[in-house]
């Protein structure tokens, strides 16, 4: 009987990562991970930047749509309108706009409509960076407003107030999180076609 002899030779193991695989792996997947946060980062800033813009278009909509509708309904103006407020008579109830540089905001004082006469005021603009009224005459030509005082209001001619337009910039969200929302809204001339031209 011959004796056979198996020799046994070590072979390197080739079951699991070496050092240097785990450290490129765990790498790479950070690399990718962080492209991905970054991407939904992005997507969701835009998002919000994007519902910003909305809101504050949809408010100054609504704001500019009932100047309008008070201006052209509007038989008198205040004389004390000024480049921050308005005062206007429309029928026998009278209605405000003013801007509040402390608060930020444009507010409309108006008569309720289910208690007559009872003063209601309505915060329209919020956030406002600046607002500003100008004056036009029949004419076309651009009347500056400081104070009651300086144009007299009840004349007719170069000093009468025809028109109104109105001006304001916006923002809303935070700049530091990248979600700040700038807007500039600027209105038509609002005719005031109810008040008599010699007046």
């Amino acid at each position: 009987m011959s004796r056979i002899s198996v020799n046994y030779t070590k072979t390197a193991a080739t079951a699991g990562f070496t050092l240097v695989e785990l450290i490129v792996g765990v790498t790479l997947s950070a690399i990718i991970f962080a492209g991905v946060l970054g991407g939904f980062t992005f997507l969701g800033r835009n998002l919000t930047r994007l519902v910003n813009a909305q809101e504050l278009d949809a408010k100054s909509r609504r704001a500019l749509y009932l100047l309008g509708q008070d201006i052209n309904a509007a038989t008198q103006l205040g004389s004390a309108a000024n480049e921050k407020s308005i005062q206007l008579t429309v029928g026998s109830d009278a209605i405000s706009y003013a801007f509040d540089d402390v608060a930020l905001t444009l507010s409309r004082t108006a008569p309720a409509v289910d208690i007559p006469h009872a003063p209601t005021t309505t915060i329209l603009l919020t956030n406002l960076k600046s607002l500003g009224f100008k004056f036009y005459n029949q004419a076309g030509n651009e009347l500056a407003l400081v104070s009651g005082h300086d144009v007299d209001l009840t004349k007719s001619g170069v000093q009468s107030v025809k028109e109104i337009e109105l001006s304001f910039e916006s923002a809303l969200g935070n700049s530091a999180s990248g979600t700040r929302t700038l807007f500039s809204g600027k209105s038509p001339r609002f005719a005031l076609r109810n008040r008599p031209l010699l007046q």
